[in-house]
C-alpha cells in the first residue's frame, strides 16, 4: 500500500497517537511494554544466569536431559543453515484484494453492503419490531405513531446517524444538544428523524428472537447476538483476500454495561471493556477474522480452549497452506505454536517472554554485551535473535520466516526486528481508527455495545473494499464516512420528504441534501382534511372541516369563491353565450373534501 492510500485510510485525529517505526532508537523497547503488561526486555539484575553454550551451539534453560537430546527445541546452532534460494515456506501464490463476492462496488454504500448485507440487517429489523410490538401492548404510548414499527430504510438511517455523530466525536453528547434547532446542533439529524424516535429505536434495537434466547443461552453466552456476529465475520472473510503479512493481537473496546465477561487491561486506553482477538491485514488494516472473549462457554459446540495458542489456531485456520506470515507479541509466541503453524503452511514472527525455557542464557540481558549487538540462534526451520537496544537490556524475537542473520547497515538492527516493527501494529492501528470516529454510545446492553464495535470495524473494512476498486476512490476517512452516512440515510430522507407537515427548515434541509426543487418535493394532499390555503397561506376556521382541492392544491372558501367569480367575469367577457356551461365545466376540476 502506497503512502497516500495508507494516510487516507488511517486519518487519525492529531491526539490519537502515531505508529512507532524502525527509525526510533528505542522502538524495540516499546514493542512489549505498553499493551499487555508483558515484557520481553530484561535487565541484568533480573536474569542471573550462567552460560551453557558449547562450540557451535547455544542451549536453552531446560533440564540437562532435555538439552542434551539430539532432537529437542532447546539446541540452537550459532551459524545459519545453508540457503541458496527462497524457501518454499516464503513463496506466496495468491493475489491480495477483492474477491468475486465483492464485484460491483461503485460507491461507499455498495462497499458497506458487502459487510452488512440484507441477510444480516433484515433479522435486526424483524427482532426490533418484535420488541416494539411488546412495548405497544404495554399501553404506555398514547399514540400509535410514537411506537410504530421500523423498517429497513429507518434502521439504515439510524446507522447513518451514528456514523455522522461519530465523525463529530460526539458519542457521549446529549442527543438533545445534537438535535438543537438554534444553530448549535446538526441540522441533518433533525431532517432524518426526531431525537425521541432515534432514542426509541436505539432502546428497542435487538439482534435475536427473545422467545428462544433462554434455550440458546444454555450452550452459548453470545446467543443474543450470535447470528449477527457470525454473519459479520463470514461477510468479512468472503469479501477480501488479505495480504502476505497478518497480525494477531488483542483489542479492548470501552464498555461498562451489564456483562459477565468484561475485562480489565491496564495497558489499554479503555482500561475496562469487551476484549476481542483480531486477525488483521498488517498493510491494509482489514479485519479478516475476530474472536470475542466471553469466558468459558457452557458445555456445547461453542465451548473451546481460551489459551493463546488455541485462539491463534482458530483464527488462522481458513488461511492454512497459504505461506502467509503471522506477527504477534509475546502473549502468543512459543516454540510449539511456531512449529504447529509451520506444519500448516504458515510462518510466524514474534517477541518472546523472558521465562521461555528455549531461550539460551546468553540471549538474556547482561553487562558484558555491547550496545546494539545481536546474537543469533538457528534451528532447521526457526531463528532466534537477541538485540541490545540499551545497556543491560535485551529484546528477544523468534521467527520461522527468516533464516539468515541479516543486519540493516543504516540502523544496526537485525532485519527480523525491522520486519517485526513494520507488521506488529496492524491491530493497534485498527483500535485507534475505531476510537477516532467511534459510533459507540452509552448503553446498558452489551449486545448493543458489540454492535457498535462491529459498525466501527465494518466502517474500516468497507473503506478498504472501496479503495481496492480504483485509485480514483482514494479519499480521507472522514470524507468516506460522511458520504457513507448520507447514502445510508438517503432512502429514509426521500420517505420523509413526502410528509406534508414538515417544518420549513427541515423541508429546506431536505431539498438541499436530496437536491430537489421546491415543487419537486412530493406532497400527497389527497388524504389531507386540513392545511393552509395555497393562495393566501391562511388556515380555515377550526369549526369548518370543508376544504377544496383545485388542481392538486388546497384552497380556502374565500379564495375559491373569489376565483370562481373572477372566472365568471373573464368568461363573460370572452363569450356572450354558454356562460353557464363554462362555469359548470370549470367545476369539474374541483373536488370537495369533508
Amino acid at each position: 500500500m502506497d503512502k497516500a492510500r495508507r494516510d487516507a485510510l488511517i486519518d487519525l485525529t492529531p491526539d490519537a497517537g502515531d505508529q512507532s517505526d524502525s527509525d526510533d532508537t528505542d522502538s524495540e523497547e516499546k514493542n512489549t511494554e505498553s499493551d499487555h503488561e508483558t515484557n520481553s526486555e530484561q535487565s541484568e539484575s533480573e536474569t542471573e544466569h550462567e552460560g551453557t553454550s558449547t562450540e557451535g551451539f547455544f542451549y536453552g534453560r531446560g533440564s540437562q536431559k532435555a538439552i542434551k537430546g539430539e532432537e529437542n527445541s532447546f539446541k540452537w546452532k550459532k551459524t545459519p543453515f545453508k540457503s541458496t534460494k527462497t524457501t518454499k515456506k516464503n513463496i506466496v501464490k495468491f493475489k491480495a484484494g477483492l474477491t468475486d463476492a465483492s464485484a460491483g462496488i461503485s460507491d461507499e454504500i455498495s462497499a458497506f453492503e458487502k459487510i452488512f448485507d440484507s441477510d444480516m440487517l433484515e433479522p435486526i429489523v424483524h427482532c426490533t419490531n418484535l420488541i416494539i410490538q411488546e412495548k405497544r401492548l404495554t399501553g404506555k404510548y398514547s399514540r400509535d405513531r410514537d411506537c410504530s414499527d421500523t423498517s429497513m430504510a429507518e434502521i439504515l438511517a439510524v446507522i447513518g446517524i451514528l456514523y455522522l455523530i461519530g465523525l463529530q466525536q460526539s458519542g457521549h453528547t446529549n442527543v438533545i444538544d445534537l438535535w438543537a434547532s438554534d444553530g448549535t446542533g446538526m441540522p441533518i439529524l433533525r431532517t432524518a428523524m426526531c431525537y425521541k424516535r432515534f432514542l426509541f429505536l436505539l432502546r428497542s434495537l435487538r439482534f435475536d428472537d427473545k422467545s428462544t434466547r433462554v434455550e440458546r443461552r444454555k450452550t452459548d453466552k453470545l446467543a443474543a447476538i450470535r447470528f449477527i456476529y457470525d454473519k459479520f465475520i463470514e461477510n468479512s472473510k468472503r469479501s477480501y483476500v488479505p495480504g502476505s503479512f497478518m497480525t494477531i493481537d488483542e483489542m479492548l473496546h470501552a464498555c461498562r454495561c451489564r456483562c459477565d465477561f468484561l475485562q480489565y487491561m491496564s495497558g489499554k486506553p479503555a482500561k475496562i471493556g469487551i476484549k476481542m482477538q483480531a486477525f488483521v491485514d498488517a498493510v491494509t488494516f482489514y479485519t479478516w477474522n475476530l474472536e470475542l472473549y466471553c469466558g468459558q462457554h457452557p458445555e456445547g459446540p461453542h465451548k473451546v480452549s481460551n489459551s493463546p495458542a488455541a485462539i491463534v489456531k482458530r483464527l488462522v485456520e481458513p488461511l492454512e497452506k497459504s505461506n502467509r506470515n503471522i506477527t504477534f507479541d509475546n502473549s502468543y509466541t512459543s516454540k510449539d505454536l511456531a512449529a504447529d503453524l509451520l506444519k500448516k503452511g504458515l510462518t510466524c514472527l514474534g517477541t518472546l517472554k523472558k521465562n521461555k525455557r528455549e531461550i539460551p542464557p546468553e540471549f538474556l540481558a547482561n553487562k558484558s554485551r555491547e550496545l546494539k549487538s545481536s546474537l543469533f540462534g538457528f534451528q532447521e526451520d526457526t531463528m532466534m535473535v537477541s538485540f541490545v537496544p540499551k545497556k543491560n537490556k535485551s529484546v528477544i524475537l523468534m521467527s520461522t520466516m527468516h533464516d539468515q542473520p541479516e543486519i540493516d547497515p543504516s540502523t544496526g538492527k537485525p532485519q527480523l526486528i525491522l520486519d517485526y516493527n513494520e507488521t506488529k501494529g496492524g491491530v493497534d492501528t485498527v483500535d485507534k481508527m475505531c476510537a477516532a470516529y467511534s459510533v459507540s454510545r452509552t448503553t446498558r446492553l452489551w449486545t448493543q455495545a458489540v454492535f457498535y464495535i462491529l459498525l466501527n470495524i465494518g466502517g474500516i473494512n468497507s473503506q478498504v473494499l472501496y479503495f481496492a476498486t480504483a485509485d480514483k476512490n482514494l479519499c480521507r476517512r472522514r470524507i468516506f464516512l460522511k458520504n457513507l452516512a448520507l447514502q445510508l440515510m438517503k432512502e429514509h430522507l426521500l420517505i420523509r420528504s413526502k410528509i406534508p407537515t414538515l417544518p420549513k427548515d427541515i423541508r429546506f434541509t431536505l431539498r438541499s441534501h436530496l437536491k430537489l426543487d421546491e415543487e419537486a418535493v412530493p406532497q400527497p394532499l389527497s388524504d389531507r382534511k386540513r392545511g393552509k390555503c395555497k393562495g393566501c397561506r391562511k388556515s380555515g376556521e377550526a369549526g369548518d372541516p370543508v376544504r377544496y382541492v383545485v388542481l392538486g392544491h388546497l384552497l380556502c372558501t374565500d379564495l375559491l369563491q373569489f376565483m370562481i367569480g373572477l372566472l365568471v367575469i373573464l368568461m363573460a367577457a370572452v363569450c356572450d353565450h354558454g356562460l353557464d356551461d363554462d362555469v359548470a365545466g370549470t367545476s369539474l376540476t374541483m373536488t370537495r373534501r369533508t
